[in-house]
């Protein structure tokens, strides 16, 4: 929920930026009928798309790329140290089985000590 609510957050604030940044043009071009065409729209919306390929190579790939190797050194090293205490818990419960089996055969046999 958390991941959706970061993309939601991100989405609002780039279409935030994105209006701050073009508020002149869009302003100019809502009072002019001329420029108001389809075409302008295109070559906007390319800059655009543009502009945030740029953006997200130089920035947010790098940060998430980091973002990624820090979760999964953490993942790491909690399935390691899972695994290091599941083969302590069956070295204790070897351990306990031989203690137990006194040496013949599992236990199977007179219990004469």
């Amino acid at each position: 929920m958390i991941i959706y609510f970061l993309f939601l957050a991100v989405s609002a604030l780039g279409i935030f930026m994105l209006y701050r940044k073009y508020e002149r043009d869009l302003a100019f071009i809502a009072a002019d009928d001329k420029i108001r065409n389809k075409h302008f729209f295109a070559v906007a919306m390319n800059s655009i798309k543009d502009q945030t390929v740029a953006m997200w190579r130089m920035y947010v790939l790098n940060y998430t790329l980091r973002f990624t190797e820090k979760r999964l050194r953490v993942v790491r090293i909690i399935i390691l140290k899972i695994e290091r205490f599941l083969f302590r818990a069956a070295h204790a419960m070897h351990r306990i089985a031989e203690k137990h089996s006194n040496g013949n055969n599992g236990g199977n046999g007179d219990h004469t000590h």
